[in-house]
């Protein structure tokens, strides 16, 4: 499941740029799922501006702070199709900063497959177990 919200002011964006701007660049050719990416990461004296108050506000109560860094996609960067780790992270949050000149860029998540009425003339192959992936998030979907 997934949401589009705003829960930043134009002057929280200004904050996060500045603070973006500040931080030492990190030149990744691979970082797990992310290739040719500038990662500037945060450090607890960093995370004192209102906007990441707000960012965690959105997130809930119930959900403790994996981490917070800022990426920066450069010509020929990419993030592969991934889940993030389950067992330790239980909600992602995107927060774009700058959609200056962003070509591409679109957010592909994955709806669960339900099950629907099928018309007696298709057929199923499946494989393993022969099941239907019910429940399973299978289908594409960009946001």
């Amino acid at each position: 499941m997934y949401t589009i919200d705003n829960y930043l002011t134009k002057s929280d964006v200004n904050d996060l740029v500045e603070l973006y701007d500040s931080l030492e660049s990190n030149m990744a050719h691979q970082d797990y799922n992310l290739f040719d990416v500038d990662k500037r990461l945060l450090r607890s004296e960093h995370r004192t501006i209102p906007a990441f108050d707000k960012l965690e506000k959105a997130a809930g109560s119930d959900k403790k702070l994996y981490s917070h860094y800022f990426l920066d996609y450069l010509p020929e960067s990419f993030t592969r199709s991934h889940t993030d780790n389950v067992d330790d992270v239980v909600l992602t949050m995107v927060t774009i900063l700058d959609e200056t000149g962003l070509v591409g860029g679109e957010t592909v998540v994955h709806l669960p497959y339900e099950k629907r009425i099928r018309p007696g003339d298709r057929y199923a192959k499946r494989s393993g177990d022969g099941e239907a992936p019910l429940g399973q998030d299978i289908i594409p979907k960009f946001v």
